[in-house]
């Protein structure tokens, strides 16, 4: 399975995918994040414009975030940062839509579920 071409959109204008994922614990919620980004001239990180231009497929660049969030920080409302992560995976550099998908299968089978980050509850 693919991302579709809403889904390649979304991430070519720097929109953040995520899906809700089976935890490894009842009082653990798991996450898993893509996003877009690229470098400008000089080499710098640079966020991706929101219209999307010919050519910007082979320079885009990704970054998957798998992890978990325990439950208390949903209930409480509380902020929570990289180091309170529980089993943090990141993939970055993942150059190209290709070899974004078939990074992706390491963790999903049915891509269909990554929306924007908007649709899930995630904290991050």
């Amino acid at each position: 399975m693919s991302l579709d071409v809403k889904q390649k959109n979304n991430l070519m204008t720097g929109v953040k995918l995520a899906i809700e994922l089976d935890s490894s614990a009842s009082k653990l919620r798991k996450f898993l994040t893509i996003q877009g980004y690229c470098y400008d001239e000089e080499g710098h990180y640079k966020s991706l414009s929101k219209v999307i231009k010919n050519g910007l497929e082979s320079d885009i660049i990704f970054e998957i975030r798998c992890y978990e969030i325990p439950i208390e920080y949903f209930q409480n409302n509380w902020d929570i940062v990289d180091d309170e992560l529980i089993n943090d995976v990141r993939i970055d550099n993942v150059k190209g839509f290709d070899s974004l998908e078939k990074n992706l299968q390491v963790f999903l089978n049915d891509l269909r579920g990554l929306k924007p980050e908007w649709h899930c509850e995630n904290l991050l």
